[in-house]
């Protein structure tokens, strides 16, 4: 008996042009694979590869060294750019079907996949995705300058999701990566909301740091340096802190425009990253009224001058006899974002104190937050500017209002001598009962670190001379910017600061 069928020609079956696309895609990414499993690196374990499939709007405009960039990070990258006709029904039809193409041979090695799509992608990727119930195939998804605001699928556990916009792209679309990203974490969802500046204007996947975040993403090894950077990043997403004590006294928030003043603050707060400032319209704000908050208080704690201070330490004083008349208010909220604590930025510094060696370590790395900061609606003369940017990160649970003048014992003082002790010496540091402990925050945690600022009276004189005699190299010690004082002032203080 013949085991052996004898067939037709006529019934050997033809397969259509598209389908035998896709049989050499399907056969060209096992290819892929299996020589990746060759290739050698400290990011990629033996019994796993990764595996980034890009679905983009023309591979003709990234870098022939864009496979290579990624290679180096331990990915294996396939970019597809067929999906991107006219058709719309198309586009999904063709991303569906390469992504069904790709299960089963995701599913036979041991690989971990992550999905990049650019520009009107992330949509059709999600909603593919969710189709054919790939959620636990894909291992991350990342999303390069959407230009839609994709739907989310529903009670679906997403994987984890980046979204990546360039410091050059449209405010609409910075707008809905990172509210989309918003979204997401509103939803338990995992989700990290970036801007990249394209230096070479070949477009986001050719970006050297691309591969490096999403190997973070899939939870693999990077540099100390850059996984710290990485860990403040996605502190910013969900930060320690909130200001919703603020929001409790509905009486004391209202809403306004956002003028000049405002925008200058915030740009000041960004001005190492400018280009950040494109995540919020900035057309209205929310602020926590001093005088209306004081109007609510007992009669007797309705005192003329308002103290508040920090989550850095530093404490501050108003007199309301002054300041009142120009509305001083908390900025709490910008547009939709209810929580400034977003605005963040981070720094390092080298010693814990000028006089003595001794600092933090490679691992430390502190936040500055905007949090909720001093504003006035009324423009305030040049003669009672503030240092805006110190007044950050209020605390709601320090804002107390009394009859006592805190300064009363420093009236002595000549106008600039009091002016630069009371704006730039007593935030930071005390003097008699009055002024602050500054100190940094670890991003991590939000703890105070060693290297506190001591109280005026206690420093030696020859560490108060090198402070204000020789501010640069002294900052310099430190890691910190110089804290500048006119020599006649600083003859002043030093001369007061013996006698106290």
């Amino acid at each position: 008996m013949c085991l052996v069928r004898k067939f037709k020609i006529s019934e050997v079956k033809t397969i259509s042009k598209k389908q035998f696309v896709y049989l050499i895609f399907a056969v060209g990414l096992i290819a892929i694979v299996l020589n990746y499993y060759v290739y050698k690196s400290e990011n990629l374990d033996s019994k796993e590869s990764l595996v980034a499939l890009a679905f983009v709007e023309s591979s003709h405009s990234y870098s022939s060294l864009v496979s290579e960039n990624w290679a180096q990070s331990g990915f294996a990258l396939k970019m597809i750019s067929e999906c991107n006709v006219e058709d719309s029904s198309q586009n999904y039809s063709c991303v569906l079907r390469y992504l069904n193409n790709i299960k089963k041979t995701v599913d036979a090695l041991n690989t971990k996949l992550i999905v990049i799509g650019e520009g009107k992608f992330p949509s059709l990727i999600l909603r593919a995705i969710d189709e054919a119930k790939l959620f636990r195939t894909v291992s991350a998804l990342v999303f390069l300058q959407s230009d839609v605001m994709p739907e989310l699928p529903e009670e679906v556990d997403l994987p984890k999701i980046l979204l990546i916009s360039s410091a050059n792209d449209s405010q609409e679309s910075i707008l809905i990566n990172r509210r989309f990203a918003a979204q997401i974490r509103a939803e338990k969802n995992w989700s990290w909301f970036s801007m990249l500046i394209d230096e070479s204007s070949q477009g986001l996947l050719n970006h050297r740091a691309l591969p490096l975040m999403v190997l973070y993403l899939a939870d693999k090894k990077v540099e100390l340096s850059y996984e710290l950077e990485f860990d403040a990043e996605l502190m910013k997403q969900n930060p320690l802190n909130n200001n919703a004590e603020y929001f409790e006294i509905e009486e004391a928030i209202g809403e306004y425009p956002v003028d000049d003043l405002l925008l200058r603050t915030i740009k000041a707060f960004l001005h190492h990253e400018p280009y950040l400032i494109k995540q919020w319209p900035l057309k209205k704000y929310k602020a926590f009224d001093l005088l209306k908050y004081r109007a609510l208080l007992p009669t007797e704690k309705q005192g003329r001058y308002v103290t508040f201070a920090n989550r850095k330490g530093h404490r501050f004083y108003l007199d309301l006899n002054r300041y009142g008349r120009y509305q001083p208010e908390l900025v709490v909220a910008l547009d939709d974002d209810e929580n400034l604590y977003h605005l963040t930025s981070f720094y390092r510094t080298k010693r814990y104190y000028s006089w003595e060696e001794g600092g933090p370590d490679e691992n430390t790395l502190y936040a500055e937050s905007l949090g909720a900061f001093i504003h006035f609606r009324k423009l305030l003369p040049a003669k009672y500017e503030l240092p805006y940017l110190q007044y950050s990160s209020i605390l709601f649970s320090s804002i107390e209002f009394t009859d006592k003048d805190p300064y009363a014992d420093l009236k002595n003082l000549t106008l600039p001598t009091f002016r630069v002790l009371t704006m730039n010496c007593i935030p930071c540091h005390s003097v008699g009962e009055v002024g602050g402990a500054a100190h940094h925050v670890e991003f991590r945690t939000g703890a105070p670190s060693p290297g506190f600022a001591q109280p005026l009276t206690t420093y030696s004189q020859e560490v108060l001379s090198e402070f204000f005699y020789n501010q640069v190299a002294t900052a310099n010690l430190i890691g910190v910017n110089p804290n500048f004082v006119d020599r006649p002032v600083a003859d002043e203080l030093i001369t007061w600061l013996s006698q106290q």
